[in-house]
């Protein structure tokens, strides 16, 4: 019997769906009208996430209304992944938690923090071919370079100068900024890692690079530096030849800037100041506010209750009680617990193999595979970001680690390896 198997690098909605193994898979015949509303929303989105939330928001709801309409005219398929049993277990023990929840309402609104898969779904669903996963990677890289300068002529030209405040672009903090700045460097060079045979673009990618590296650091945000800083080492790793000159010059750049600047210098060693005091301090009331409540956590979003009680008076005269922990694994260990933590942990773990599974197991084009093996990389950026704020619980920058991590694996269908195999 010889079964008929459609190509996985093939076109979406221009021929079999991909995976598809008999003339009764075909879509309907014609172009329509869900394939522009979904590539459109998701290119604007690409365009807009260095900027607003709102718009990045709006732009991805455009996409989903797209991907709903090829869906149901069956020129898309729900595809399953290595993360959507781990997530659902992620949403459960959110579910639990509920249960010790001080603000029940409060911790109820939070559960759509949830919803964060569907962004991951989106572009994963939306079956990216070669040339529009490469368009994706050009409006990010692109826009993310512009969103990037004008932050810097923002805070120089518009607000007080670099030498008194630290970036934040158009969003409300700095920290969302230089994370955001941080996930978007770590895209260009992964597009570099990837490689591209066109010398122009790869000189655009390596000067739109340098211009989100000028952003990450002028945002002065720990977080951020960490999260590159642990990607940038990653990627690295994992694309050695063609990104280890690259990675030998920006180290030596940013000893030099860290020596010759003071208010940089002074940043990379200020762990003995009292910020970081205070951020030692929340740490220890998390951990506190675990201890008694191990298992399923105090509750989405429940921290704050909890601080209030174990405040001190200096704590307060500071101003320092705190609805978040500046730590996401602390964080969701807290509001979690065990059940929540370990269910979070098993996602990340299953995004990092899922990656290296499609990158292995699909015969993807080499440029596609390069992208799917840098996956991992990005969103370990995404995680190591967490380990001074509550990464996770910026919408902005969770959603742009979704969507990369969906645009690594898009053009993975289960049912073309099914069909291979068989």
């Amino acid at each position: 019997m010889t079964t008929s198997v459609a190509s996985p690098t093939a076109i979406p909605g221009s021929g079999p769906l991909p995976g598809s193994t008999g003339a009764g898979d075909q879509p309907p015949p014609g172009r329509d009208w869900g394939e522009p509303l979904l590539h459109g929303g998701l290119y604007l989105y690409a365009a807009v996430c260095g900027f607003s939330i709102s718009a990045g928001q709006i732009s991805l709801g455009l996409a989903f209304f797209g991907l709903l309409r090829l869906l149901y005219t069956g020129r898309r398929r729900v595809k399953t992944s290595f993360l959507d049993i781990p997530f659902a277990c992620f949403a459960i023990a959110g579910l639990f938690s509920l249960t010790n929840a001080v603000e029940p309402a409060r911790a109820a609104e939070e559960m759509k923090k949830f919803l964060i898969i569907l962004v991951f779904w989106v572009v994963y669903w939306a079956d990216l071919d070669r040339k529009t996963q490469w368009r994706c990677l050009a409006v990010l890289t692109g826009f993310g370079m512009l969103s990037a300068v004008s932050g810097l002529l923002k805070m120089v030209y518009l607000d007080e100068g670099w030498h008194q405040i630290r970036a934040y672009g158009f969003f409300s903090l700095p920290i969302t900024f230089g994370e955001c700045q941080a996930l978007l460097a770590l895209t260009a060079l992964a597009w570099l890692g990837a490689g591209d045979d066109r010398p122009l673009v790869r000189v655009a990618v390596l000067l739109a690079f340098h211009l989100l590296l000028a952003g990450i650091l002028v945002s002065l945000t720990r977080g951020a530096w960490l999260g590159f800083g642990v990607g940038f080492l990653a990627l690295v790793a994992t694309f050695p030849r063609r990104l280890l000159p690259i990675g030998l010059v920006i180290a030596l750049a940013c000893a030099g800037a860290a020596l010759s600047a003071g208010r940089f210098a002074a940043r990379f060693g200020s762990f003995d100041l009292e910020t970081n005091y205070f951020r030692l301090r929340i740490w220890q009331v998390g951990y506190d506010i675990f201890s008694e409540f191990p298992v399923f956590g105090v509750g989405m979003n429940n921290v704050k209750p909890h601080y209030r009680v174990r405040a001190t008076a200096k704590d307060w005269a500071r101003n320092e009680v705190h609805g978040h922990l500046h730590n996401t694994f602390l964080q969701i260990l807290a509001m979690t617990g065990l059940f929540g933590f370990t269910a979070f942990c098993w996602v990340l773990v299953s995004a990092w193999r899922f990656c290296r599974h499609v990158a292995e197991r699909l015969a993807l084009s080499p440029w596609q595979a390069a992208l799917a093996r840098a996956g991992p990389a990005i969103f370990l950026g995404f995680l190591a970001t967490g380990l001074t704020e509550y990464s996770f619980g910026d919408e902005e920058v969770a959603m742009l680690a979704f969507f990369l991590l969906g645009l690594a694996v898009s053009p993975y269908t289960p049912r073309n390896e099914e069909a291979q195999a068989a």
